[in-house]
């Protein structure tokens, strides 16, 4: 993979299925043993084939509502969400970075997404309020470790 980021000591990884990679494209997950509810997973895209497009945020919220339409649970969050935050920063490299912090009755998601070489990267962690409560320091260190590395660290 082209990026990297923390998962807590004790998660495992879980083996994507050809529905998830195709129609959510979940490349990479992890989950809490202990509830399977929490979870830290990575969506990739490329738009390869059209025309040389590639991805770029004119509407970040409407690309986050995007990548929700294959996850009915994260739909349903960001629908009935008590709160929704957004920031935008850019990284070290200069890349624009969109930050989603949504919460609502049907769990906690914290999203990150950039793009790079024009594949769309997208960081989720999705917890529920005990996560979120019991260890918000890790849970922040876990989406602040998300990194896109450079071609030349491959």
């Amino acid at each position: 993979p082209r990026y990297s980021f923390l998962a807590p000591k004790g998660w495992k990884a879980e083996t994507i299925t050809k529905q998830q990679k195709g129609y959510s494209g979940v490349d990479t997950l992890m989950v809490d043993p202990r509830d399977k509810g929490n979870r830290i997973y990575v969506v990739t895209f490329l738009r390869e084939g059209e025309s040389n497009k590639t991805f770029s945020f004119t509407d970040p919220t409407k690309t986050l509502s995007g990548l929700a339409s294959s996850d009915y649970t994260l739909q349903d969050a960001i629908e009935s969400a008590d709160n929704q935050d957004f920031v935008k920063r850019e990284d070290d490299k200069g890349r624009t970075i969109y930050d989603y912090d949504v919460d609502s009755i049907y769990g906690r998601y914290l999203v990150s997404m950039t793009v790079d070489s024009g594949r769309l990267y997208a960081l989720f962690i999705k917890g529920s309020a005990g996560l979120f409560d019991n260890n918000g320091d890790q849970v922040r260190t876990m989406f602040e470790g998300f990194k896109i590395l450079d071609a030349d660290v491959l």
